[in-house]
């Protein structure tokens, strides 16, 4: 039944739809009246009655279309996910503060890291997020093609493009495998497109491609369980990457190394291990309230990369474990708004960028902290939005305006 060539329909769809501010969910609206109409419109000719008036029946019925468009309008006004928003810049100001103490000539540098983040933040929330969806397979082959030329070369940059890749693949792989589309595609093809990012970064034969591939490992685990995949290609691609990713990392002398100093740091306190050595004393030292900024230079400021990889540490020593304990406390609850979130979209495309950049957030943080306590091996795992790092922070925060976006559209059902 097509009740959108009725002019009276017409006129109160439109005036719905012209009390509504945000644009974007006017088609969404006109296909639920629409719905609403054609069901009642039925049941009333079931009941003998003739079209006009079952379609004037029904609109009396649906009322005021002035005080309907002003209720829809409050469901559909856009709202930021605030609390997740409130946790990103508490993250920030303690890593500006951190950077501030450490190496105040960073932070200027780190100061416009933050302000072009919070520009790329801003400029995708009110962007449209599904403009991605149809790029998602162009997307997901450019990523690829640069892994493989290894662009940093090719335009002279110390930038290596495998420490955003999973967050570029994330969002390729979300529109590839939404509504249901892998099923349009062999079995095979879908394993394929699973594995050839994984393939690629391992073929680099780089230690920032090895944390790539296990921030990647666990997005695929995510959108391919959330797209309903069979389980048996998920344990394949897992059995497979966990596989390869270990004969990637014992085929190297230094890589090997870095795991057996991992289980036994003090077997070379001063050389392989000395990291791991240092980390327990920095930790062992802070107490409860800190040392304060005047640090012994003799324990710390012998540590590379304390103003990134090493920054919890850092924290924990200055300011002490109850500090420390605050910031794993707003991590956690950081982790369980974005998962609330995630749960909250009604568009699959959506449901799945969010879900994604979720695990990606959840790898980076547990991985850090758990380095930092000797629970894992090192690897190149900042802490996101704290360590210095004004392009890995950037990449996090764009991440996060993406999630905002979906966000500000997740009562939107429809694809565009």
């Amino acid at each position: 039944m097509d009740l959108l060539d009725n002019q009276k329909v017409n006129i109160y769809m439109d005036t719905v739809c012209s009390c509504v501010k945000f644009r974007e969910a006017h088609n969404e609206i006109r296909r639920e009246i629409e719905t609403h109409l054609i069901d009642t419109v039925e049941e009333h000719e079931k009941e003998g009655i003739s079209r006009e008036e079952a379609i004037d029946m029904t609109i009396k019925q649906m009322g005021d279309p002035l005080d309907l468009g002003r209720k829809l309008n409050e469901v559909h006004r856009p709202k930021p996910e605030w609390s997740v928003l409130t946790l990103v810049f508490i993250f920030l100001t303690i890593g500006m503060a951190i950077i501030y103490t450490r190496n105040s000539g960073l932070f200027q540098r780190s100061l416009f890291g933050v302000l072009a983040g919070i520009v790329v933040m801003v400029l995708l929330y009110f962007f449209n997020y599904q403009r991605f969806k149809p790029l998602s397979k162009y997307i997901y082959l450019a990523t690829t093609i640069l892994l493989l030329t290894d662009i940093r070369v090719i335009i002279n940059s110390g930038f290596d493009i495998a420490y955003i890749a999973p967050i570029v693949y994330a969002l390729s792989l979300s529109g590839m495998f939404s509504d249901d589309e892998w099923k349009k595609r062999k079995g095979i093809i879908n394993l394929a497109i699973f594995i050839l990012p994984m393939a690629v970064l391992l073929y680099r034969n780089s230690w920032s491609s090895l944390v790539s591939v296990a921030m990647y490992f666990v997005v695929a685990l995510v959108i391919a369980t959330m797209s309903g995949i069979n389980i048996k290609y998920i344990l394949g691609v897992a059995v497979l990457t966990i596989a390869t990713g270990l004969y990637s990392i014992f085929n190297v002398d230094y890589r090997a190394q870095r795991i057996l100093m991992f289980l036994n740091p003090e077997v070379d306190a001063q050389g392989a291990g000395y990291i791991n050595v240092q980390l327990k004393k920095i930790l062992t030292s802070a107490g409860l309230f800190g040392n304060g900024f005047d640090i012994d230079k003799d324990l710390t400021f012998t540590l590379p990369e304390m103003n990134t990889d090493f920054v919890f540490s850092y924290i924990v020593y200055t300011l002490g474990w109850i500090v420390g304990a605050i910031i794993i406390s707003l991590i956690i609850v950081f982790f369980i708004r974005l998962i609330k979130t995630s749960k909250s979209i009604k568009n699959s495309y959506g449901r799945l960028i969010v879900a994604s950049f979720t695990s990606i957030f959840i790898v980076q943080f547990s991985y850090n902290i758990l380095m930092i306590f000797g629970l894992v091996p090192l690897a190149g795992f900042s802490l996101p939005f704290i360590s210095y790092g004004s392009r890995l922070n950037i990449a996090n925060m764009a991440m996060i305006g993406i999630i905002s976006s979906v966000y500000r559209r997740k009562n939107i059902l429809l694809e565009r």
